[in-house]
């Protein structure tokens, strides 16, 4: 048994939310696949850049080895001044997500009206970021529940194997921009 929050899902959320607001440039921060949530998202991205008819561009794709806002900031700046045309960032981890923050600041990029930065929420992205930044959140205390019940539920003899895939939400914080129809 277990819970576990749908990667796939959120990214695919996130695609559809990009879309919505004509961006077709869309780069992705990850961490390193070998993490089972890390290759499922990089999977949705995949997946939604199919189903919006964008090519797949692997300069807008980065896989960070380490939660390090400093090597993400140095990789997202990198990326941004090789690819000018880049409207939208997704960050897999809130430490891309600051990453992302830095970069942009340190480019002299307005985040919200010159880039739109969009990551996974958590507690460094709900009160310490400057700006906040609009995010896929999970229930968590839904979560928490959750697994509780199901942990209760295993001293029935009649237990039965559960899962349980949390459902995204975003929580828009104003820092993604809908682009003119072009």
């Amino acid at each position: 048994s277990w819970v576990d929050l749908d990667n796939e899902g959120s990214v695919k959320l996130i695609m559809q939310y990009l879309t919505k607001k004509n961006h077709k440039h869309i780069a992705y921060i990850n961490i390193v696949e070998n993490y089972n949530f890390a290759f499922q998202r990089k999977q949705g991205y995949v997946k939604s850049l199919k189903k919006y008819n964008i090519k797949y561009n692997k300069n807008y794709y980065i896989s960070v080895k380490t939660e390090s806002p400093e090597q993400s900031t140095f990789l997202i700046k990198k990326m941004l001044k090789n690819n000018p045309k880049i409207t939208a960032l997704i960050c897999s981890t809130e430490y891309s997500g600051v990453g992302a923050i830095k970069a942009c600041n340190e480019l002299n990029k307005n985040i919200g009206k010159d880039i739109s930065i969009i990551t996974f929420d958590g507690p460094v992205i709900e009160s310490l970021t400057t700006p906040a930044l609009t995010a896929i959140s999970h229930p968590r205390q839904e979560l928490g529940l959750k697994a509780i019940e199901m942990l209760i539920e295993m001293n029935n003899k009649n237990y039965s194997h559960r899962t349980y895939l949390a459902k995204p939400t975003i929580v828009d914080r104003g820092t993604v921009k809908t682009l003119k129809k072009v």
